[in-house]
């Protein structure tokens, strides 16, 4: 395995608990900043750092056809569009441009129709 290699995948699962874990830090800061009055778990995972690293983690899959890499994207959309995306805004729109890229070419519905 080359060092671009490792270093993707240290990339990659480095990003993972980003995509993840909780942030209680996060989340208590957005109970007094919840303009939208939603359900401020639902931001939690779909917010500007996610979007950025979804992007950058799309644009490698597009690259190299991993299919580890598309399950990972596939599987955090998935879950996300049926615990139910939080209120549109810049932040929470930065998600949306990974999903545009695979939705092109991974055909689901519930993609289109977010």
């Amino acid at each position: 395995m080359h060092d671009l290699d490792k270093a993707l995948q240290a990339l990659s699962a480095g990003f993972f608990s980003v995509l993840h874990e909780k942030d209680e830090f996060f989340l208590k800061n957005m109970q007094s900043r919840n303009l939208a009055g939603d359900d401020i778990a639902r931001y939690q995972f779909w917010e500007w750092p996610q979007g950025v690293g979804l992007f950058a983690l799309a644009r490698l899959w597009q690259e190299r056809r991993d299919a580890k890499q598309l399950e990972l994207l596939t599987s955090f959309y998935d879950q996300r569009i049926a615990e139910g995306l939080p209120a549109k805004n810049i932040n929470t729109m930065a998600p949306m441009l990974a999903l545009s890229l695979i939705a092109r070419e991974v055909p689901k519905p519930s993609y289109l129709q977010t």
